[in-house]
């Protein structure tokens, strides 16, 4: 006779994943079972004039949420000019948008932000005139929150 079976692949923690189609590269942070894990995008393949970090990023038959933004994710790159943030990032690694001169639009869905969550100089030296749109229940609280790393009180805050 023959013998039929199912199986399920459980990713591996630590590992790396490239998404195609966005140029994203993701590491495996955390693997709760078959069907849902963790991920930090750690950068682009290349450099991108716009970027979204989804809430969720699907490798094999695995939902990953994407959690974290690594440090030095976007450093100095200098023709990004919008990014939004998607609702499971619960930490953004220093200097991640440091020096993405152009970055003027930055939209962020995630309420789940905190000051030590946000690593120093996050958004220093990005373009002067950049607009924050924010979830409205967290609009004042993350305005202080980005104002303490580099973003200027200038900036549009909505």
């Amino acid at each position: 006779g023959t013998v039929t079976g199912s199986y399920q692949i459980v990713l591996p923690k630590g590992g790396i994943y490239r998404d195609k189609k966005t140029g994203g590269v993701y590491k495996i942070t955390k693997v709760t079972s078959a069907a849902k894990a963790e991920v930090t995008l750690m950068k682009t393949e290349k450099p991108v004039y716009s970027f979204t970090i989804p809430s969720s990023v699907k490798i094999s038959n695995t939902t990953c949420k994407v959690t974290a933004i690594s440090a030095y994710a976007f450093k100095g790159q200098k023709q990004l000019e919008k990014v939004i943030i998607g609702k499971n990032v619960a930490k953004i690694g220093k200097q991640a948008f440091k020096n993405c001169k152009n970055l003027r639009y930055v939209k962020i869905r995630t309420k789940k932000l905190t000051k030590k969550a946000i690593g120093a100089s996050a958004f220093s030296k990005i373009a002067a005139d950049a607009v924050f749109t924010l979830p409205a229940s967290k609009k004042s609280a993350y305005r202080k929150i980005l104002i303490t790393k580099g973003a200027k009180r200038t900036m549009t805050f909505r």
